[in-house]
């Protein structure tokens, strides 16, 4: 339906008069005339009495005030819509796989500039925010192990400072020998199997995870076939076990009974490999909010006590 022929049926029902409405609306009365009449072959109604002074019918009457609230809530949609836009506009893009309420807290209170999370996809490439413009500033995997990851970043004119903000947890089935073990320790994980995200991450997952737990350990690795985070909810991880954001997993699992998580390792709680990047040519206004995003970050890793990264990785150095 046209929105201009309701704005010509609410100005029609002003006057009462084809030549009137059309001399306010600055068309020819014909073309006004053919606009209603095809309003009301649209709707299946009658709205104008034409042997009748051109009064509004019942249904008319009715529809008028349908079309008057529908062009205010148009009209209001429209503006804010465009509020949106433009505050969007000066707003910094974070891109970020799993946001946390309490990153969101302290950026919230830390940046000087509005800002917006956008979302990565699970399985894109690392700097694909950067690629296709949607963010100014992203949260990926620890790329500084990964050659062919650093020279990309570099070609992209990117800048990257490393963080562990974030805690994580080892899912298993309830029925794997470890879980039943109240306290996890690095010896417990001594040649255990791990499930990477799927084939494509198999590489990126083991040389990371090699790095957060230790080299030492001589893990093995299978690749698992995740789509997305909410695969957790279904997912059956057999005789391996899973690394993901405690937040995450958490979510997803909490009402699994078949699923066991476990957030300490000898005593100590761990968190996934991260840098934060950004262009280094960008406005000085998002190298300065890149700069405080990894502030924010290093402070998350103090106060979820991630920062000392323990024996995990010093075995690993």
């Amino acid at each position: 339906m046209r929105t201009e022929y309701l704005e010509e049926f609410i100005a029609f029902s002003r006057h009462l008069s084809f030549s009137e409405t059309a001399e306010e609306l600055f068309i020819a009365k014909s073309t006004l005339s053919t606009h209603i009449a095809n309003l009301e072959r649209e709707l299946g109604l009658k709205l104008v009495d034409r042997d009748n002074d051109n009064a509004l019918t019942q249904e008319g009457a009715l529809f008028l005030d349908g079309a008057k609230a529908a062009l205010e809530t148009l009209d209001s949609t429209i503006a804010r819509c465009t509020q949106f836009r433009e505050e969007a506009a000066g707003r910094v893009r974070i891109a970020c796989l799993t946001p946390t309420a309490s990153l969101a807290a302290l950026l919230s209170e830390r940046l000087d500039v509005p800002f917006q999370f956008v979302d990565r996809e699970f399985r894109e490439q690392p700097f694909a925010p950067f690629d296709a413009d949607r963010a100014d500033i992203a949260l990926l995997c620890d790329i500084s192990h990964f050659p062919r990851l650093v020279d990309e970043a570099s070609s992209r004119g990117l800048v990257y400072r490393p963080v562990r903000p974030f805690p994580a947890v080892i899912a298993m089935m309830a029925t794997h020998p470890l879980a039943t073990n109240r306290q996890l320790s690095r010896a417990d994980l001594a040649g255990a199997a791990i499930m990477t995200e799927s084939t494509v991450a198999y590489e990126r997952d083991r040389v990371l995870i090699d790095r957060m737990l230790g080299a030492d350990l001589r893990l093995s690795y299978a690749p698992g076939s995740m789509q997305s985070f909410s695969d957790l909810l279904i997912a059956d991880f057999g005789p391996a076990l899973y690394i993901a954001p405690k937040a995450t997993a958490s979510l997803y699992c909490n009402r699994r009974r078949d699923v066991v998580l476990a957030d300490r390792i000898d005593g100590e709680p761990f968190g996934l490999p991260l840098v934060v990047a950004w262009r280094a040519d960008a406005d000085p206004r998002i190298v300065q909010a890149a700069e405080t995003v990894h502030a924010c970050l290093k402070d998350l890793e103090q106060l979820e006590n991630l920062a000392p990264l323990g024996r995990a990785i010093k075995a690993a150095s």
